[in-house]
Protein backbone atom coordinates (compact mmCIF):
# COMPACT_ATOMS: atom_id res chain seq x y z
CA UNK A 1 0.00 0.00 0.00
CA UNK A 2 1.62 3.51 -1.13
CA UNK A 3 1.07 6.31 1.42
CA UNK A 4 -0.60 8.13 -1.11
CA UNK A 5 -3.23 5.82 -1.10
CA UNK A 6 -3.76 5.93 3.04
CA UNK A 7 -6.71 8.13 4.19
CA UNK A 8 -6.35 9.40 7.11
CA UNK A 9 -9.16 10.43 8.99
CA UNK A 10 -10.02 12.62 12.15
CA UNK A 11 -11.73 10.53 14.40
CA UNK A 12 -14.82 12.47 15.77
CA UNK A 13 -14.31 13.48 19.67
CA UNK A 14 -18.10 12.71 20.19
CA UNK A 15 -21.24 12.23 18.35
CA UNK A 16 -24.07 14.72 18.49
CA UNK A 17 -25.98 13.52 21.26
CA UNK A 18 -23.25 13.31 23.25
CA UNK A 19 -22.34 17.25 22.54
CA UNK A 20 -26.00 17.78 23.20
CA UNK A 21 -26.34 16.33 26.52
CA UNK A 22 -23.07 17.96 26.86
CA UNK A 23 -24.19 21.75 26.11
CA UNK A 24 -27.37 21.49 28.02
CA UNK A 25 -26.33 19.85 30.93
CA UNK A 26 -23.16 23.01 30.95
CA UNK A 27 -26.62 25.31 30.64
CA UNK A 28 -28.26 23.58 33.45
CA UNK A 29 -25.57 23.81 35.86
CA UNK A 30 -24.43 27.75 34.89
CA UNK A 31 -28.45 28.34 35.89
CA UNK A 32 -27.96 26.83 38.88
CA UNK A 33 -24.49 28.11 39.69
CA UNK A 34 -25.95 31.71 38.50
CA UNK A 35 -28.62 31.64 40.41
CA UNK A 36 -27.15 30.77 43.73
CA UNK A 37 -24.47 33.70 43.08
CA UNK A 38 -27.16 36.37 42.62
CA UNK A 39 -29.22 34.95 45.61
CA UNK A 40 -26.40 35.33 47.95
CA UNK A 41 -25.09 38.11 46.82
CA UNK A 42 -28.76 40.25 45.89
CA UNK A 43 -29.01 41.38 49.45
CA UNK A 44 -25.65 42.39 49.59
CA UNK A 45 -25.77 44.73 46.81
CA UNK A 46 -29.55 45.44 47.54
CA UNK A 47 -28.31 46.96 50.84
CA UNK A 48 -25.16 48.41 49.53
CA UNK A 49 -27.28 50.67 46.90
CA UNK A 50 -29.95 51.57 49.30
CA UNK A 51 -27.36 52.96 52.02
CA UNK A 52 -25.69 54.89 49.25
CA UNK A 53 -29.02 56.11 48.65
CA UNK A 54 -29.40 56.53 51.95
CA UNK A 55 -26.29 58.44 52.95
CA UNK A 56 -26.18 60.89 49.97
CA UNK A 57 -28.99 63.24 48.53
CA UNK A 58 -29.03 62.84 44.76
CA UNK A 59 -30.26 65.62 42.30
CA UNK A 60 -33.08 65.69 39.61
CA UNK A 61 -30.86 63.79 36.87
CA UNK A 62 -28.57 61.32 39.45
CA UNK A 63 -31.84 59.56 40.92
CA UNK A 64 -32.89 57.88 37.74
CA UNK A 65 -29.32 56.84 37.34
CA UNK A 66 -29.37 54.89 41.10
CA UNK A 67 -33.11 53.55 39.52
CA UNK A 68 -31.64 52.49 36.58
CA UNK A 69 -29.07 50.63 38.24
CA UNK A 70 -31.34 48.41 40.84
CA UNK A 71 -33.55 48.08 37.92
CA UNK A 72 -30.54 46.34 35.76
CA UNK A 73 -29.64 44.22 38.57
CA UNK A 74 -33.18 42.46 39.22
CA UNK A 75 -33.97 42.38 35.83
CA UNK A 76 -30.48 40.54 35.31
CA UNK A 77 -31.50 36.86 35.66
CA UNK A 78 -33.64 37.73 32.95
CA UNK A 79 -31.45 38.43 30.63
CA UNK A 80 -29.17 35.58 31.94
CA UNK A 81 -31.28 33.33 31.52
CA UNK A 82 -32.62 34.16 27.81
CA UNK A 83 -28.53 34.06 26.98
CA UNK A 84 -28.38 30.59 28.66
CA UNK A 85 -30.93 29.75 26.31
CA UNK A 86 -29.71 31.29 23.26
CA UNK A 87 -26.18 29.40 23.99
CA UNK A 88 -27.68 25.98 24.51
CA UNK A 89 -29.24 26.18 21.10
CA UNK A 90 -27.05 27.85 18.98
CA UNK A 91 -24.31 24.97 20.56
CA UNK A 92 -26.26 22.07 20.16
CA UNK A 93 -27.45 22.97 16.60
CA UNK A 94 -25.56 20.28 14.02
CA UNK A 95 -22.78 22.22 12.66
CA UNK A 96 -21.11 21.71 9.01
CA UNK A 97 -17.51 21.60 9.48
CA UNK A 98 -16.20 21.55 5.78
CA UNK A 99 -17.58 25.13 5.53
CA UNK A 100 -14.04 26.65 5.99
CA UNK A 101 -12.16 24.13 3.32
CA UNK A 102 -12.50 25.66 -0.47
Amino acid sequence: MKMSELKIVAPRQYNSFVRIVYVWTLVFLGMVLYTFIWFSLGMVVMTFIDAIVAASNFAAPWDSVVEFCRTCFLIHPIISLLGWFLYGILNSMRRDVETWRA
